[in-house]
């Protein structure tokens, strides 16, 4: 008769995010192998994962041969907690260390980027937009406007960290036609580009002087 000397494998070690892959519906695992297998080779892997919030853990999935996974099927703006566990022969091992996960992205684009013709002079340009459609399931931190002078050059940064749907660009030059564009920023990152606006740095006319008839 053989006997398999052998125990329940080592719990997995470094579960991670997968930042490429997380977004506000799912979020991208990986994790290593424990140091022992428990003199048997690892079969598969299962993973549970709870809102942060809630009581206890559910499976997500079992039978799972890859060091890797996507959690899918999640609520935008919650934070997620996750463990795993190895299996062998004998059976599974004591979960990993838990990570936690905020299910969230960048955020869409700020939209109707536009010109306040009552704050734009010769000198500054006033500008507006609205907030993103969608903040990726975190707030919106911040906005960071990029310009073209008209010179050629690419899009340059022009201010950053703007708490506000509004802003003031001064110290332009007269005559000038400026691009603008705009960008939102969560936890996460910055979103694309806004569409563009382009806006004369001018104003009305002083009105002419009469003079008197001598």
């Amino acid at each position: 008769m053989s006997i398999l000397v052998a125990r329940v494998p080592d719990a997995p070690l470094n579960l991670a995010d997968v930042a490429i892959i997380t977004n506000a519906y799912q979020v991208g695992l990986n994790w290593q192998d424990g140091t022992y297998n428990g003199a048997s080779i690892v079969l598969d892997y299962r993973v549970s994962f709870k809102p942060v919030a809630d009581g206890d853990y559910i499976v997500f999935a079992s039978g799972i041969i890859a060091r890797s996974i996507t959690v899918s099927g999640l609520n935008p703006g919650v934070y997620y907690s996750f463990y795993v566990e190895s299996r062998n022969i004998i059976g599974y091992s004591s979960h990993s260390d838990p990570i936690t996960v905020l299910a969230a992205q960048i955020p869409d684009p700020a939209t109707s980027l536009a010109n306040v013709p009552s704050i734009t002079t010769a000198y500054q340009i006033g500008l507006s937009w609205v907030a993103p459609a969608f903040n990726g399931g975190s707030a919106v931190l911040n906005y960071r406007l990029w310009y073209d002078d008209a010179t050629g050059s690419s899009l340059t940064i022009f201010a950053e960290t703007i708490s506000g749907l509004s802003y003031t660009a001064t110290g332009l030059l007269p005559g000038k036609t400026y691009e603008f564009k705009i960008e939102a920023r969560n936890a996460y990152g910055f979103s694309v580009l806004s569409s563009p606006v382009s806006v004369l740095a001018a104003q009305t006319p002083d009105a002419p002087s009469l003079a008197n008839d001598q």
